[in-house]
């Protein structure tokens, strides 16, 4: 598309859903690895939400949708496979990036020894992962809607130079 070129109002909603929908990969690992953690102590959202949420977090555990998802958003998204402006290749490389980040945070976490996890040291590190990947993928969904681009510590650093142009 040339420089002066203006998109048409299905074409902006159509990036920005595109955009935004795989930052729901980050979200759903942390909801399935930690449940709501630090909020269920102001809110009930586990009971609240559990009835909805329960077949979509059992289908997405026993399936490698995920996967699938992330291979086919990198391949045809990030890859320049398909022609797409650069704001949906740069929020869909950040929201793969997060998802593994989030993946490597949740790994991380199940490997500590149990009397760590429950003890109030856990309850912080849990508390501050959880916050900082919903955090980060709340502020970019939200970023993405108003249609400019969100600013991730090292992570937007890695997507912006994943989705350059190759020399």
């Amino acid at each position: 598309m040339a420089q002066g070129e203006s998109l048409t109002l299905r074409e902006r909603l159509f990036d920005k859903s595109i955009a935004m929908s795989i930052y729901i990969l980050p979200l759903i690992e942390m909801i399935i690895s930690f449940g709501f953690s630090c909020l269920n102590t102001i809110l009930p959202l586990s009971q609240l939400t559990q009835p909805a949420l329960a077949p979509i977090l059992n289908f997405w555990q026993t399936t490698p949708i995920s996967i699938i998802v992330f291979l086919m958003a990198y391949f045809l998204v990030i890859r320049p496979t398909l022609s797409f402006r650069r704001f949906v290749r740069f929020n869909v490389a950040q929201g793969l990036l997060l998802y593994l980040m989030s993946t490597l945070v949740c790994f991380l976490y199940s490997v500590m020894p149990t009397i760590l996890k429950q003890s109030f040291l856990g309850f912080m590190i849990e508390s501050v992962f959880y916050l900082a990947i919903v955090g980060a993928s709340l502020y970019s969904m939200i970023s993405v809607s108003l249609g400019v681009y969100s600013d991730i510590p090292f992570i937007s650093e890695a997507a912006d130079l994943h989705v350059q142009p190759s020399r």
